[in-house]
C-alpha cells in the first residue's frame, strides 16, 4: 500500500521570507552583535574628546595637563553612561 505524501501548508516564498526574516532579526538585535555596542561606546568617547578638546581649545587657547585630566575624566563618564544607556535598553545582557 502507497502512502500519499502530506501537502504542505506553506510556500517556498514563505518559507523563505521567514528565514529572512529571522537573519534580519539576529542582525539588527545587539544582544547578537556585539559590535553595535562597541561602536557606540567608541562614538561616544570620541565624540567626548573632540569636543572637549574644542572648549578648550575656543576657551583657553590652547591644551593643559588640567585639560587633558579633565577630558579623561569626561570621557570616563560618557562611558558609563553610554553603558548605561545600552544596559537599560536591551543592547547588553
Amino acid at each position: 500500500m502507497r502512502v500519499p505524501k502530506v501537502k504542505q501548508t506553506r510556500s517556498k516564498a514563505s518559507r523563505r521570507s521567514g528565514n529572512h526574516d529571522r537573519h534580519l532579526h539576529a542582525a539588527l538585535n545587539p544582544s547578537t552583535n556585539p559590535w553595535r555596542a562597541a561602536l557606540a561606546t567608541l562614538f561616544v568617547t570620541t565624540l567626548v574628546t573632540f569636543l572637549s578638546g574644542l572648549y578648550f581649545r575656543a576657551r583657553l587657547q590652547g591644551v593643559t595637563g588640567d585639560c587633558l585630566g579633565a577630558a579623561n575624566q569626561l570621557t570616563e563618564v560618557g562611558l558609563y553612561l553610554t553603558a548605561v544607556i545600552l544596559l537599560r535598553f536591551g543592547f547588553l545582557r
